[in-house]
Order: C-alpha cells, then sequence, then structure tokens
C-alpha cells in the first residue's frame, strides 16, 4: 500500500512531459511487486497486481511489445499455481 500510494502521489506531482516516463516505471514495480506477492502465496493481492500491470503494458506499449508477453506469463504463472 505504501509503495502504490508513494507512486500515485508521484504521478500527480509530476510536469506532463516525466508522467509517461513514471508510468513506464510504475508498470515494472507493479510487475515485481506481483511476483513477489505471488511468491509469498498471497494470490487475490497479486492477481489484481499482475492483471493491472497487464493492462497498463498494453495501453503504454502495445500488445506485441515483449514486455506485455512477460505481463501475460507472470499472470499465467500465478493462475497455474492457483488451480
Amino acid at each position: 500500500e505504501i509503495l502504490r500510494a508513494l507512486l500515485d502521489d508521484m504521478t500527480t506531482h509530476l510536469a506532463p512531459e516525466l508522467t509517461n516516463d513514471l508510468s513506464l516505471l510504475r508498470v515494472g514495480v507493479q510487475d515485481e511487486l506481483g511476483t513477489v506477492l505471488m511468491h509469498q502465496g498471497k494470490f487475490p493481492e497479486s492477481e489484481a497486481l499482475l492483471r493491472h500491470t497487464l493492462e497498463l503494458n498494453i495501453a503504454l506499449r502495445g500488445e506485441t511489445d515483449p514486455r506485455c508477453t512477460e505481463s501475460m506469463n507472470s499472470l499465467a504463472l500465478l493462475l497455474s499455481r492457483q488451480g
């Protein structure tokens, strides 16, 4: 929660030209956090973050970007672990 609040706060106070860079940073942080939560067995929290990360990756980079594929893979791994 603290990390999400910090990222939200940073987004509202940055100049518009830096917002996209922060969004890309946020996607990376959320992906890592989602993966950590998955390894901790916190599946609902992980799933929410990984789904949101995938949505952001698609919006920011487009479906054909390799990082979107990585996000899809992370989400698929989580869903397979959930059963």
